[in-house]
Formats: structure tokens, C-alpha cells, sequence
């Protein structure tokens, strides 16, 4: 096997350890949880990864919620809706996704 695919083949057994070990945590979290709803949801804006988000959702019982498209059209204009240098969501990005998320279930 040539190096490139070598590489390719390390990294898609490292994306499938992490599902699976990711999948064994959100079971103990859905055990313990003892029936009562838990939701998932993803911020990234690859629909690789949010694909994956939603099959561990849905492979361990979570409620899964889209990225709000409110959100995405936000960034899209560049509105900051981030803390700089930091993924997490500023005042008015928990404002957009907090209102998309009100009729959620």
C-alpha cells in the first residue's frame, strides 16, 4: 500500500474508533439519564460531520437539532456571531440559535 493511502486508511480507523467510543459514552449518558430527553445538536457547518452528529444521535436515542438555518445565514453575511478566537457562540449567536431552538420537541 503506497503512503497516501496508507494515511488515509490510519485516519478512517481513527474517525471509526472515535464513533464508536463516542457512541459507548453517549449510551452510559442515555442509561443514566433514565428516560428523560437528551438533545444533540452540532455547530460545525460540514455536513460530513453533522451527518455523524445525527447518526450518534439516532444510534443512542438523543434528540438531534439541526444547525438553525437563521444561524448559517448570519454567517454567511459575516455577522460575528462567535467569541474571537473561539468557537463558541457570542451573545447574539445563543440570541439567533436560543429563538430557532424554541419549538424544537
Amino acid at each position: 500500500m503506497a503512503a497516501p493511502e496508507k494515511e488515509k486508511e490510519r485516519i478512517r480507523l481513527l474517525r471509526e474508533e472515535a464513533f464508536e467510543v463516542t457512541s459507548r459514552i453517549m449510551s452510559m449518558i442515555r442509561k443514566r439519564s433514565q428516560g428523560i430527553p437528551v438533545y444533540l445538536f452540532s455547530v460545525s457547518f460540514s455536513n460530513f460531520k453533522n451527518h455523524l452528529v445525527e447518526k450518534l444521535a439516532k444510534l443512542n436515542n438523543f434528540i438531534y437539532i439541526p444547525l438553525i438555518q437563521e444561524f448559517v445565514n448570519a454567517e454567511k453575511e459575516n455577522i460575528c456571531l462567535r467569541v474571537v478566537n473561539d468557537s463558541h457562540w457570542n451573545k447574539m449567536g445563543n440570541r439567533i440559535v436560543g429563538e430557532g431552538w424554541v419549538d424544537v420537541n
